[in-house]
């Protein structure tokens, strides 16, 4: 039994478009998903917001001390690759962290059940996955109870 001419070239046809797809996956996550820098050394207040899931703020609390601050950052500064900017609405955080030098805004971090979200050099929000333990840690870096991440 033979196949059709026209059925071996539909054939390729899709193996020559999975193939496109999966190279352009690949290229999306090489430039796109390279670094998350925000300029964070210099803050001298950080305010932490934790929300409900209808978005309503709970809990805000407010960082001056220059050591916790630094560990906060530092936190941030150690995960700079492995983000992929969100091409459709990102989910909302629970945990929202603002930097400040004086009244300026050095820039943002947020996390979730699952993830932390931060802003990109060029403005767009980017994602990545995060373990339980990089959570806990974080709340344990913010001062807030273990579990402020739900798991929904």
């Amino acid at each position: 039994m033979t196949i059709p001419r026209w059925m071996r070239w539909i054939g390729r046809g899709l193996f020559l478009l999975a193939g496109l797809w999966m190279t352009d996956l690949a290229l999306t996550r090489a430039i796109l998903g390279t670094r998350v820098d925000q300029p964070l050394a210099s803050a001298d207040r950080i305010v932490v917001g934790v929300h409900t899931g209808s978005g309503e703020r709970i809990v805000e609390t407010t960082i001056t001390d220059p050591p916790a601050i630094a560990r906060v950052v530092a936190f941030v500064d150690t995960r700079p690759r492995g983000w992929l900017k969100s091409w459709h609405t990102p989910p909302a955080y629970q945990v929202h962290v603002m930097f400040y030098k004086g009244e300026a805004v050095l820039g943002w971090f947020g996390s979730g059940a699952d993830f932390l979200q931060a802003r990109a050099p060029d403005g767009q929000v980017a994602l990545r996955s995060a373990t339980p333990a990089e959570l806990e840690e974080l709340n344990r870096l913010l001062g807030l109870p273990p579990g402020s991440h739900r798991q929904d």
